[in-house]
């Protein structure tokens, strides 16, 4: 017996050394990958969806999510190539019906369900989304002519956008407003709270705040939106969010390549504490290994407007304003990806775990001695 209780405790004690060495044998920086979403089925058959309207038994997990569509034009949404919204393999499909000289058009999504929380110095989530300009729609020109992408990192406190697409413009489905009264001025993401980047073609580029959307006696759905600022009826408003930091219109980018595969990122990194670094890059072709075009917010520092430190939750979009002559704008998104070097929870479950073994075996040799 004592033989056994022996290499019983050594087996113990490799199984928390290992776990142990697995956890902190890692480098400080060590990235960490939340999501990595190419639209494909994984191992086990699951591929991201959307505009579903269960999401929740859909859930989230490393390689995909629930797309939830809100648009201000008219869209349709049906499976396969050819559909103004459409999951396919390698592709989230995102365009409008028609052609039209301004309309705005994003996706939001929860991207885990394990909220990352910003607490040691040097902490950093980033969202990296890779798209190609499918039909020129952000072509530059000058005048009034202004194109925009945006990209959003959230606190949603694991509260999805609305189900089912209501504000996708699919019919029988409605559009962002801010003028007529709605149905869906609360839920879904109207409490959503974090920070977005833009991107301008003839504009400035910008990091805003997006504040939670308390101001909702008017009832309009545009308090579902999470891009845009007050740059249209239906976007938000309700508040609007402070500007923390803008590019004039010389540092701006130019035009877009129709056909060009493009990656724009959104970093926020704590600095210190309640100071957090927020960044907005846009890069050519996928992944941040090519040309930098474009960097806005190097040094934001928002510790006098810290909305917050967790994020679970991302949105992605476009919006045309003023376009001559009138135009189709096609974002065809092949891959979304979350990074941090916040250790997934599992890890800590493991250790836990291992402990838990070790303390478990030391009782029982105490009491068989």
């Amino acid at each position: 017996m004592k033989r056994q209780n022996q290499l019983a405790a050594m087996a113990v004690t490799l199984i928390v050394a290992a776990s142990t060495w697995a956890l902190f044998s890692q480098p400080a920086s060590a990235q960490v990958t939340v999501l990595d979403d190419t639209f494909t089925a994984n191992n086990s058959g699951t591929v991201s969806t959307l505009d579903a309207t269960a999401p929740n038994e859909v859930g989230q997990g490393p390689t995909y999510t629930d797309y939830q569509v809100l648009a201000t034009k008219s869209t349709t949404n049906s499976p396969g190539v050819g559909s103004a919204l459409s999951v396919t393999p390698g592709d989230l499909h995102l365009t409008f019906t028609g052609t039209t000289t301004s309309g705005a058009l994003e996706f939001e999504a929860l991207f885990t369900d394990n909220p990352v929380t910003l607490v040691n110095n040097g902490d950093y989530v980033q969202l990296a989304i890779t798209f190609t300009d499918s039909n020129g729609w952000a072509a530059g020109g000058g005048g009034n002519n202004v194109s925009t992408l945006f990209q959003g990192l959230y606190n949603a406190n694991q509260v999805g956008p609305l189900a089912g697409g209501p504000l996708s413009g699919s019919v029988p489905s409605g559009t962002l407003s801010g003028s007529a009264p709605s149905p869906y001025a609360t839920n879904g993401a109207a409490l959503w709270n974090g920070y977005v980047g833009t991107l301008n073609v003839g504009g400035c580029s910008q990091i805003n705040l997006r504040p939670a959307q308390t101001n909702t006696a008017p009832s309009y759905s545009a308090s579902q939106e999470t891009l845009m600022n007050g740059a249209f009826s239906g976007a938000y408003n309700l508040p609007k969010g402070l500007t923390l930091h803008s590019l004039n219109t010389s540092q701006s980018l130019t035009a877009y390549t129709d056909g060009q595969q493009y990656t724009d990122v959104i970093m926020a990194q704590l600095q210190s504490s309640g100071v957090l670094n927020v960044t907005n890059n846009l890069f050519l072709g996928a992944g941040t290994n090519g040309t930098l075009l474009i960097g806005n917010g190097n040094v934001i520092n928002v510790s006098t407007q810290l909305l917050t430190q967790t994020f679970d939750a991302m949105a992605f979009g476009l919006y045309e304003k003023s376009e001559s002559p009138a135009t189709n704008p096609v974002i065809d998104v092949s891959q979304v990806v979350v990074t941090s070097d916040i250790p997934e929870p599992s890890t800590y479950v493991l250790l836990g775990g291992s402990l838990a073994l070790l303390m478990g075996s030391l009782v029982h040799r105490r009491r068989s001695s």
